[in-house]
């Protein structure tokens, strides 16, 4: 990171699981990434049947996705 390669910092936060770190820097990389990485994150929760997945859809943008599956 003291490099400035924000984006591969992400990436190695990801491999080791530390999914909310990697969002938070996302930005910095770009708007596009960082929507990108939210959607992976949302894809990941769903994987593991986390209780949490509407908030990775919600990050995503991904509202509709979180009225369908949650009833809200």
């Amino acid at each position: 990171m003291k490099l400035g390669d924000f984006e591969n910092y992400c990436e190695s936060m990801v491999k080791i699981g530390k999914w909310e770190k990697a969002l938070a820097l996302a930005p910095a990389v770009s708007k596009d990434y960082w929507q990108h990485l939210s959607q992976r994150y949302a894809e990941h929760l769903a994987a593991e049947e986390d209780e949490e997945t509407y908030v990775g859809h919600l990050l995503a943008g991904e509202s509709e996705e979180v009225k369908e599956n949650k009833g809200v």
